[in-house]
């Protein structure tokens, strides 16, 4: 959906919950590591490292609240690299990249630590499925100096809620509405929209196979449509993005596909 600008993005992300003797998951860490490169030959690049960890406290019978908290560290920079400016330009013989380039970009680099942090509260039923929930989270919220040049520019803090509830469940049917809610810098985003499940066979023991169709609506930008298959140990899955506005130019439609396999150990 960049609409023709160059976006190339490598992200890792790693967890791991910790469990009681008795099989309970009260807590869990995590990692993420993050190698973005934007516009013509990667020149602005963006690397960053996330350390985070959340602990679950048990309300009642089937409900949960956890807490979260991350560290972030991250690396901006303009890279020239891969690119080629009329200083390295050799007449009848092309460019040599070994010639200086005459830029004097490499002082436009920046870096700073963010704290964010989240409350995640939910209700599941027997089988663990969920059935209702509701979240926020602030981003950010140390608002760091954020300027290339030393100038006074904080980074703006982010604040996101999510809700959801199973509003209907009649035989293997049900209808799950969710909000997603965000604002950064003065800009409100809105995000609704709904999962229709249908449960293919019952299992009392484990998670039962079903399909999902997704719907979602962002406001005045695009919408989404999505089907998904899951199984106890395998998940497979297919959207669509699309503009749903004239003035969201940049949104020239997505699919993605996606493809999940678990295995208890």
């Amino acid at each position: 959906t960049d609409g023709g600008f160059h976006l190339n993005s490598t992200i890792l992300n790693a967890s791991y919950p910790l469990q009681s003797k008795e099989g309970r998951r009260w807590s869990g860490i995590g990692i993420s590591m993050m190698d973005d490169r934007s516009g013509q030959a990667g020149i602005f690049n963006t690397q960053e490292v996330a350390v985070s960890y959340a602990g679950n406290v048990s309300l009642a019978k089937f409900q949960s609240l956890s807490l979260g908290i991350k560290v972030l560290y991250q690396h901006r920079k303009m890279d020239l690299e891969g690119l080629y400016t009329g200083s390295q330009y050799i007449p009848d013989r092309g460019f040599d990249e070994s010639l200086s380039s005459g830029e004097n970009l490499g002082q436009l680099n920046d870096n700073f630590v963010t704290f964010s942090a989240g409350l995640h509260w939910q209700q599941t039923d027997r089988k663990g499925t969920t059935i209702a929930y509701w979240d926020f989270s602030f981003f950010d919220f140390n608002k760091p100096e954020d300027s290339f040049l030393g100038s006074s520019s904080q980074l703006p803090s982010t604040l996101v809620g999510a809700l959801g509830f199973r509003i209907y469940h009649e035989g293997n049917m049900s209808i799950f509405p969710e909000v997603l809610y965000t604002h950064s810098a003065a800009t409100n985003v809105f995000n609704v929209g709904m999962i229709l499940r249908q449960e293919l066979k019952s299992n009392p023991y484990g998670v039962t196979p079903h399909v999902d169709l997704i719907t979602k609506y962002v406001f005045d930008r695009s919408a989404i449509l999505g089907l998904q298959f899951h199984r106890e140990n395998f998940s497979l899955g297919v959207s669509y993005d699309f503009p749903v506005v004239n003035r969201n130019v940049a949104n020239t439609g997505a699919v993605e596909v996606g493809l999940a396999i678990r295995k208890l150990v």
